[in-house]
């Protein structure tokens, strides 16, 4: 290529910017090409005389062209650089894509206490600039994010810096995508209250007042929250006076069952059994424990797991036992078997997330397991054959 014919590719670089041409076009002398992921195109751009940067203006104390919204523009790249270039050890250019969401998620942590709105306004801004000046390639119709030819020009001794800043800044934060129809349409006071509801009803082990989380008290959060829960598999639970936590949909439970999956092993089921016959069944029906809710002071000792640890071994049935604890199904109580030392159970706040469906087939089996042989064993047989709706205790006292 002649001379000016390379004065004039400079030229129109000047006057455009990076140019993007075909991968057939000729590389101009003096300039650098890089070639796109599809190979069909190519971006040209000027390689200064010993790759001078504009930032050698500030050591020459000479004013540079001012950007608009400095900070904002500099921020939005910064995080554009580490949501794209995802292996630092190679050059940032082409790096790989990301969405304009991560991007603007990495800007908002660094940003804390401003409105998504704010956010936005100013965000969507910079990614303009910065899709003008091709520091950043952007797609708005997919909303993804790319590095621009223009990092390919950083020298060789930036790139130390950008690696360490890269390492700093926080990643974007994962996003399932599931809640977003219903949690975009919110402000942030009340997208906070639902996420955090949501958190402590999955995440906690106990059953949640609705003094502690105002999207349990507010219906048209609570049914909100019920709508997020639905779409995973779970369902609201309402585990005592103003008291919440959350259970798995009875639809989605016997699938589950049917499937064999999640179920429990059958030396952990026969523990589990014990601790409810003992802990529950049994003082419930001398009537010493009222409700349905398998809550009970009344332990199942030592001498109640005896004939299983013989059948099965004390180390495996002890082993089922951590399971079911650190499952939340039994909790221990130390000091209430005076025959035999050892621990006692209870059973655990895991079984509070029982939906009433689920409470009411629990009981029924125990009530088969205990007394197959009983009118209401009988009764229980013949309905779930005919496939008839369970009776709840509350239509069999008539309330």
């Amino acid at each position: 290529m002649s001379s000016p014919e390379a004065a004039l590719w400079w030229a129109r670089s000047r006057a455009e910017g990076p140019l993007r041409v075909a991968t057939a076009t000729r590389t101009p002398a003096g300039m650098l090409r890089l070639v796109e992921r599809d190979g069909e195109h190519c971006w040209l751009l000027t390689r200064p005389p010993d790759d001078v940067t504009p930032a050698v203006l500030r050591e020459l104390r000479m004013q540079v062209l001012p950007a608009e919204f400095p900070n904002e523009t500099s921020r939005l790249l910064a995080a554009s650089l580490r949501c794209c270039w995802t292996n630092i050890q190679a050059s940032p250019w082409p790096g790989q894509p990301a969405t304009m969401c991560e991007v603007l998620d990495v800007v908002d942590q660094l940003t804390p206490g401003r409105g998504k709105e704010v956010l936005h306004r100013f965000g969507m801004g910079a990614f303009r600039r910065l899709n003008a000046s091709r520091w950043l390639d952007i797609d708005d119709d997919v909303q993804r994010v790319c590095l621009g030819p223009r990092v390919a020009t950083w020298p060789d001794q930036d790139l130390p810096a950008l690696r360490e800043l890269c390492r700093e800044l926080p990643p974007p934060r994962p996003v399932s995508g599931l809640f977003d129809d219903l949690l975009q349409p919110l402000g942030d006071k009340q997208r906070d209250a639902l996420v955090s509801a949501w958190a402590a009803l999955e995440y906690g082990c106990e059953p949640t007042s609705e003094a502690a989380l105002p999207a349990l008290r507010d219906a048209a959060l609570r049914h909100l929250l019920d709508q997020m829960l639905q779409r995973t598999g779970r369902t609201l639970v309402h585990a005592g006076a103003y008291l919440w936590t959350s259970g798995y949909r009875d639809d989605i439970a016997a699938v589950l069952a049917a499937n064999g999956w999640g179920i429990l092993p059958p030396l952990e089921r026969a523990a589990l059994i014990l601790v409810l016959i003992h802990s529950v069944a049994i003082p419930r029906a001398e009537g010493r424990l009222a409700g349905d809710d398998w809550q009970s002071t009344h332990p199942t000792t030592p001498t109640h797991l005896r004939k299983l640890s013989q059948v099965r071994g004390q180390r495996r049935l002890s082993d089922a036992l951590q399971w079911l604890r650190a499952a939340g199904l039994v909790r221990l109580v130390r000091g209430a078997d005076s025959e035999m030392a050892g621990a006692s159970y209870v059973p655990g706040p895991a079984l509070r997330r029982l939906t009433p469906a689920a409470r009411q087939r629990l009981q029924e089996n125990l009530i088969l397991a205990v007394g197959p042989d009983t009118a209401l064993a009988t009764a229980i047989t013949v309905r779930r054959r005919l496939g008839r709706p369970e009776v709840t205790t509350s239509q069999r006292s008539g309330s």
